[in-house]
């Protein structure tokens, strides 16, 4: 991590940290630290993210880590609108060293917008989100890309990782008897994260576009999770054969 200051809006330095791969960067990642935090809590998610070339940058809060100049840990100084501007300074800086990466500072809802804005979203890469604003966003990209039931999830800790179907399971399609039209694609998205996620990309990469194959051109299998569609078991079969197919 490379270090540096920059003025607070409050008064005082800001420590900042730069994290940066091997030639250019596909993007830039500003990661903001929580209440009673500092940015060295973060040093193997963006030495994760800079080995898949993203640069990452972060800073100290006013109060915290290596901005605390005056012994007031936990202090806000200047109030939490200072705060703010303390990342939009950073976020501007940013913007300023890496004018070849487009940077744009949108509110919630203005996002939210743009998310479903084909010429926007084409430019998105990954979101990193707090709690709400990522439930959000995550259930309008699911939305987008085929629904809630074919979208992978992921909850990664310091020690462990699990992964899921993002809606579950479908206990109401049991009841209701449809069981056999269930879409795997949900679980199957997800055990493609959970191949990146322990450093099989190649094995990632054949599910996927096994997956592809299966679910897009003419004679795609399309499960509409009642009779109309393909069963659970027809799909699978037709991944497994693509999975055969390309060896």
């Amino acid at each position: 991590m490379q270090e540096f200051f920059i003025a607070s809006q409050g008064g005082g330095q800001l420590r900042c940290g730069l994290w940066t791969p091997e030639g250019a960067p596909r993007a830039v990642v500003q990661l903001i630290h929580g209440i009673a935090e500092h940015i060295g809590r973060y040093d193997d998610f963006a030495n994760f993210l800079t080995a898949h070339g993203f640069a990452v940058a972060a800073d100290d809060h006013m109060g915290h880590g290596g901005s605390v100049t005056d012994g007031l840990y936990g202090y806000f100084r200047g109030g939490w609108l200072a705060a703010v501007a303390d990342e939009k300074a950073l976020h501007d800086k940013l913007a300023a060293d890496y004018p070849g990466i487009a940077a744009e500072a949108w509110y919630i809802d203005i996002m939210t917008a743009n998310l479903v804005n084909p010429a926007v979203r084409s430019g998105f890469q990954v979101f990193l989100l707090p709690n709400l604003y990522g439930d959000i966003i995550t259930d309008e990209a699911a939305q987008l890309q085929g629904g809630v039931g074919t979208a992978g999830s992921a909850n990664i800790g310091d020690r462990y990782a699990m992964f899921e179907a993002v809606h579950g399971s479908a206990p109401r399609m049991i009841e209701a008897g449809l069981g056999a039209y269930a879409d795997p694609s949900s679980l199957l998205r997800a055990s493609e994260m959970m191949l990146r996620h322990i450093a099989l990309p190649d094995e990632a990469d054949r599910l996927a576009r096994a997956m592809e194959r299966a679910t897009t051109g003419p004679d795609a299998v399309r499960i509409t999770g009642d009779a109309t569609g393909a069963t659970t078991q027809a799909l699978t079969d037709r991944i497994l054969q693509e999975l055969e197919a390309e060896g």
